[in-house]
Protein backbone atom coordinates (compact mmCIF):
# COMPACT_ATOMS: atom_id res chain seq x y z
CA UNK A 1 0.00 0.00 0.00
CA UNK A 2 1.61 3.56 -0.69
CA UNK A 3 1.49 6.18 1.98
CA UNK A 4 2.26 8.79 -0.20
CA UNK A 5 2.13 9.94 -3.54
CA UNK A 6 4.58 12.96 -4.63
CA UNK A 7 3.48 14.13 -7.89
CA UNK A 8 6.66 15.86 -9.26
CA UNK A 9 10.12 14.60 -9.30
CA UNK A 10 11.54 18.19 -9.07
CA UNK A 11 13.71 19.24 -6.22
CA UNK A 12 11.05 19.59 -3.43
CA UNK A 13 8.59 16.56 -4.69
CA UNK A 14 12.00 14.57 -4.40
CA UNK A 15 13.30 15.73 -0.82
CA UNK A 16 9.82 15.54 0.30
CA UNK A 17 9.85 11.59 -0.71
CA UNK A 18 12.90 11.45 0.72
CA UNK A 19 12.33 12.61 3.75
CA UNK A 20 9.15 10.74 4.02
CA UNK A 21 11.04 7.54 3.17
CA UNK A 22 13.23 8.22 6.00
CA UNK A 23 10.37 8.23 8.03
CA UNK A 24 9.59 4.99 7.22
CA UNK A 25 6.51 5.98 4.59
CA UNK A 26 5.88 3.77 1.65
CA UNK A 27 6.89 6.49 -1.37
CA UNK A 28 5.82 6.78 -5.29
CA UNK A 29 6.83 9.73 -7.28
CA UNK A 30 4.93 10.41 -10.54
CA UNK A 31 7.03 12.14 -12.82
CA UNK A 32 5.28 13.45 -16.45
CA UNK A 33 8.80 14.54 -17.80
CA UNK A 34 10.66 11.39 -19.33
CA UNK A 35 13.79 10.31 -17.49
CA UNK A 36 16.45 11.29 -17.42
CA UNK A 37 15.97 14.52 -16.22
CA UNK A 38 18.46 16.88 -17.56
CA UNK A 39 18.09 19.57 -15.20
CA UNK A 40 16.79 19.94 -12.00
CA UNK A 41 15.25 23.66 -12.12
CA UNK A 42 18.47 25.62 -11.47
CA UNK A 43 21.74 25.50 -11.91
CA UNK A 44 22.84 26.18 -8.43
CA UNK A 45 21.82 25.45 -4.81
CA UNK A 46 21.87 28.52 -2.33
CA UNK A 47 23.04 27.20 1.56
CA UNK A 48 19.93 26.39 2.91
CA UNK A 49 19.49 23.86 0.51
CA UNK A 50 22.55 22.13 0.63
CA UNK A 51 22.52 21.74 4.39
CA UNK A 52 18.90 20.32 3.92
CA UNK A 53 20.33 17.87 1.77
CA UNK A 54 23.00 16.88 3.42
CA UNK A 55 20.38 16.60 6.61
CA UNK A 56 18.36 14.29 4.19
CA UNK A 57 22.09 12.32 3.79
CA UNK A 58 22.24 13.58 0.07
CA UNK A 59 25.64 14.74 -1.14
CA UNK A 60 25.50 17.66 -3.41
CA UNK A 61 28.91 16.83 -5.96
CA UNK A 62 30.36 20.00 -8.23
CA UNK A 63 31.81 23.04 -7.11
CA UNK A 64 31.09 25.00 -3.73
CA UNK A 65 29.38 28.42 -4.64
CA UNK A 66 30.76 31.22 -2.43
CA UNK A 67 28.20 34.00 -3.74
CA UNK A 68 25.72 34.63 -6.11
CA UNK A 69 25.63 37.48 -8.80
CA UNK A 70 22.21 38.76 -11.25
CA UNK A 71 23.79 39.99 -14.80
CA UNK A 72 20.92 42.10 -17.11
CA UNK A 73 20.85 40.76 -20.50
CA UNK A 74 23.18 43.84 -21.38
CA UNK A 75 25.39 43.19 -18.68
CA UNK A 76 25.37 46.85 -17.47
CA UNK A 77 23.81 46.46 -14.76
CA UNK A 78 24.58 43.94 -12.19
CA UNK A 79 24.10 42.67 -8.02
CA UNK A 80 26.03 40.36 -6.13
CA UNK A 81 26.26 39.16 -2.78
CA UNK A 82 28.58 36.37 -0.40
CA UNK A 83 27.12 33.84 1.38
CA UNK A 84 27.44 34.33 5.17
CA UNK A 85 25.74 31.29 5.92
CA UNK A 86 28.19 28.19 3.94
CA UNK A 87 28.45 27.39 0.52
CA UNK A 88 25.98 26.45 -2.36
Amino acid sequence: MIDLLVVGGGPAGLATAIHAALAGFDVVVAEPRPAPVDKACGEGLMPGAVRALDALGVKVPGHPLLGIRYVDAVGERRAEAVFRTGHG
